[in-house]
This record gives C-alpha cells, sequence and structure tokens, in this order.
C-alpha cells in the first residue's frame, strides 16, 4: 500500500499537480485528493504527476504581494 500523503523536504512547501489545484501545505494527503479531486492519490500521480516543490520563501513574497 502507498503512503497516505506526500510530504515536502524539510523547510519547504509542496503544490498539488492538479491543474487549477490551488493547494499548497507541507502534505498532500489522500483525503485531499479523494474529496477535492475524486481520485486516488495513485490516480493523480497517474495523470498530473507528482506535486510540486515550491521554497517558503517564494511563497512568502507571493502572500506579500496578495497582501497588498
Amino acid at each position: 500500500m502507498a503512503g497516505l500523503y506526500w510530504s515536502a523536504t524539510q523547510g519547504g512547501y509542496i503544490k498539488c499537480p492538479v491543474e487549477g489545484c490551488n493547494h499548497i501545505g507541507i502534505v498532500i494527503t489522500a483525503a485531499h485528493c479523494r474529496i477535492e479531486h475524486g481520485m486516488t492519490r495513485e490516480e493523480v500521480k497517474d495523470k498530473y504527476g507528482q506535486p510540486i516543490n515550491i521554497s517558503k520563501r517564494k511563497q512568502f513574497d507571493k502572500l506579500k504581494e496578495e497582501a497588498r
């Protein structure tokens, strides 16, 4: 059985690989894939690939810009 979540490397974030999904965090769970996309984590991986690594700095800069 595959793990129940994808996790980021220490000090980073990951972004859900599904187009149009803005979920960013330190983990992406099987429940997120099922509830938000109606697919298993393996189906998401097969169709969209692995999650995308995002640095904390980029995420911080993005939030700072949105606050302006």
